[in-house]
């Protein structure tokens, strides 16, 4: 809800936003500039990233005060988009994460060839993540590169993708997204619980298929904010006493697993082969607790 001074009419007018995930607050509009008040918005949906304007990341700015004047001044007519191409399309969606695993560490391994031990990359320390910058259908690469100061020069220089354990180096600013891109994806972004644009919208109906129990929250809550969610983020717990039946009914899919497609859950190729061997000679209760969990967690997501 925005509150909207006129000084023309001097009454107070309530503009709606169609923007469900944000809650801001628009003072006054003064002389055709749009005035919104220190913490009266919210940077719901950009928080994760870094100002793209300042050259000194110590430097703390309100830049999503100018994100939200050109939202605004779009809709009021007062900015075009082109020249909101022209304003953000040279500049890239960057974001600081803490290196606080060891495969974040591990990606990062090879800055540090030649360097002596004051200058490599640590645990504790920063990178810098960006965003894929390859349409659907592509490969996703996904940009995460030692923190340097300004981040925006991390664009022009070496970095590796963090999907790819090869730590190969890939230069190029092709590779990262632009903050534009992230800016219209923002501009443009679909309601995800309710069906309907404009009026009173209608709850989305959920058609239950299956019941998985997980934890309420992702394990690592500032990994998947930047590199994204996965069947690896989230807890899934299994009622021991009905193991062996679900077990069971999962059973005739892993027959039909390779080892490529259990790989990257990290079941190896002895693993697959041996849990494939006792079902097929009827000797489900001779594995462990452990796998069985862990095969039904993961062909739940391969079914």
């Amino acid at each position: 809800m925005f509150k909207l001074y006129l000084e023309a009419e001097k009454k107070l007018q309530d503009v709606n936003w169609a923007y469900s995930w944000f809650d801001s607050a628009l003072d006054e509009i003064i002389s055709g500039l749009f005035i919104i008040k220190k913490d009266d918005y919210s940077s719901h949906g950009l928080g994760h990233l870094l100002d793209p304007f300042a050259s000194n990341p110590d430097e703390k700015d309100d830049w999503h005060t100018i994100i939200w004047q050109d939202i605004l001044g779009l809709h009021y007519g007062t900015v075009s988009m082109g020249q909101l191409v022209e304003k953000y399309q040279n500049k890239h969606a960057l974001s600081q994460l803490s290196i606080s695993t060891p495969r974040i560490l591990d990606r990062l391994r090879d800055f540090n060839e030649g360097k002596d031990y004051h200058n490599q990359i640590k645990p504790s320390n920063f990178s810098l993540v960006g965003y894929s910058n390859v349409p659907d259908g592509g490969s996703q690469i996904k940009p995460i590169a030692p923190y340097r100061n300004p981040a925006k020069r991390a664009v022009y220089d070496y970095f590796v993708d963090y999907n790819d354990k090869s730590r190969h180096k890939l230069r190029g600013k092709q590779y990262w997204k632009t903050f534009w891109a992230t800016f219209r994806d923002y501009l443009s972004h679909s309601e995800s619980k309710f069906d309907g644009n404009t009026g009173i919208l209608e709850r989305k109906h959920v058609v239950v298929t299956n019941v998985i129990h997980i934890g309420k929250e992702s394990n690592n809550l500032e990994d998947t904010e930047f590199l994204g969610v996965n069947s690896e983020s989230y807890e899934i717990y299994e009622d021991v006493e009905n193991l062996d039946s679900k077990f069971k009914e999962v059973s005739s899919s892993i027959l039909n697993l390779n080892p490529r497609d259990v790989k990257k859950f990290g079941i190896s190729k002895q693993t697959l082969w041996n849990v494939k061997i006792k079902i097929g000679t009827n000797q489900i209760c001779k594995i462990s607790d452990k796998i069985k969990v862990n095969f039904i967690k993961h062909v739940q997501f391969l079914l």
